[in-house]
């Protein structure tokens, strides 16, 4: 059932009302996102936002993201969301 729309999923993620200062997204991964540059195909969804601005986002927010691949599928996406999120926590 591949690709997923992770992105979605983390624009949910930002419109939540958290009711604790501790904020974390355990994301569990069995599909890249949407687009080939994630190793979800050529397809992608118009009126998504950016996946990188999302994971950005979420970091200056505070939410602290943990990801666990069950597929190697999802490397390539992981990887990005890796280097975006570690840059941005520095």
């Amino acid at each position: 059932d591949t690709p997923e729309d992770v992105a979605w999923a983390f624009e949910k993620a930002l419109n939540k009302t958290w009711k604790s200062n501790a904020k974390f997204i355990v994301f569990v991964a069995d599909a890249p996102n949407h687009g080939i540059k994630y190793g979800g195909g050529s397809r992608t969804i118009n009126g998504r936002r950016d996946l990188e601005e999302l994971i950005i986002e979420l970091a200056n927010n505070g939410v602290s993201l943990f990801c666990m691949k069950i597929k190697e599928i999802t490397t390539q996406m992981l990887s990005i969301f890796e280097n975006v999120y570690v840059n941005v926590s520095i």
